[in-house]
């Protein structure tokens, strides 16, 4: 069903389950051959594919080597290596394409996996694509070599171009991220529009009520140029952690600096300081960026600032203001994480 053909040539298929040699495999109409497989088939279409490899398969690792893979008119190459399936999935991967759609690799991926059994405990990526889609979204000239681990956070480059009118640079390392952070990872974002970005979240995480909120601010929150810098400072047997973020957004200007002291993984029990404000010469499009309808007024200049201090168990508290057009808005209180986060 789909079309599919399927040529294999194995060196050896004796003793445990295991594949070594060759296989090509190709389906002209992937959508017949997932309805086929999953007796419902999958949301949108899929464009014809292929994947010609020199695979080694055992109970508990996967490689392929010398892949070419056509996705419609698209090529891939490289290498894919999965070790410790079944317990804790490693993946590894070096991967060139003109053109990278992850949408329908994901969906691909999809009809022989759990979702859940796709999440691995350990990536390394060495990827270069002319474009690579994701949400919906088409990045152009995206360059990644990263490595994200349960202790470390590694990224030696990772650079999108243009992502729908928005451009990302982000390198550095923290290690043990999640007990005692140590390092640093700096980046810088450019848009010229967040559209993108607001219909690639909106894909990812459909039905957020948080995004109506952004979606209706992002017009206003362009173009945008920051900077952000996450630093972590191992102390003793904690590691504090602290966000900086500046730069402008529209004719606003912006400054986040925020400090965890207490180990990631037990926030709660950490001591969060956090200090944010937003001021610039239009009031009214000020409250727009934060959601809020108002009409312009030139002259009148605006600022919000928002602050929490204290334990995310027992209390943090909280002041937040807002001036704009002539008036002031200030309110202050309590926030309290329960044991979900919330």
């Amino acid at each position: 069903p789909g079309c599919v053909l399927l040529l294999a040539t194995a060196q050896s298929l004796a003793g445990a389950p295991a594949f070594d040699g060759r296989l090509y495999v190709a389906s002209e109409q992937p959508n017949a051959f997932a309805a086929w497989l999953r007796r419902g088939g999958v949301q949108g279409r899929l464009d014809p594919v292929s994947v010609d490899a020199i695979l080694k398969i055992d109970a508990d690792s996967f490689r392929a080597d010398q892949m070419l893979a056509r996705i419609g008119a698209a090529q891939v190459r490289g290498h894919v290596q999965v070790s410790g399936i079944g317990s804790a999935p490693r993946v590894e991967t070096g991967i060139t394409a003109d053109r990278l759609d992850l949408d329908q690799i994901r969906v691909l991926a999809g009809l022989f996996a759990s979702p859940a059994g796709l999440a691995p405990a350990a990536t390394r990526i060495d990827l270069d694509a002319g474009q690579l889609v994701l949400g919906g979204v088409t990045a152009r000239g995206v360059s990644a070599r990263l490595a994200v681990d349960g202790e470390s956070v590694e990224v030696s480059r990772l650079s999108v171009q243009d992502a729908a009118g928005a451009a990302l640079d982000m390198t550095g390392r923290i290690d043990r991220f999640a007990a005692r952070p140590d390092g640093n990872l700096q980046a810088t974002v450019k848009a010229a529009t967040l559209d993108g970005l607001v219909r690639m979240l909106r894909s990812l995480f459909p039905d957020t009520p948080a995004l109506d909120r952004f979606a209706a601010a992002a017009p206003h929150l362009a173009p945008l140029d920051a900077r952000l810098t996450l630093t972590g400072q191992a102390n003793g047997e904690r590691g504090d952690l602290q966000l900086d973020v500046s730069g402008t957004a529209g004719p606003s200007r912006l400054a986040v600096a925020g400090k965890l002291a207490g180990s990631p993984a037990e926030w709660r029990a950490g001591r969060i300081d956090l200090n944010a404000r937003l001021d610039g010469p239009d009031g009214g499009r000020l409250m727009r960026q934060l959601g809020i309808s108002a009409l312009s007024l030139k002259g009148a200049a605006g600022q919000a600032s928002v602050t929490l201090a204290g334990v995310p168990a027992t209390g943090l508290d909280g002041t937040a203001e807002l001036e704009a057009l002539g008036s002031r808005l200030a309110l202050s209180g309590r926030v309290i994480a329960g044991d979900d986060g919330r």
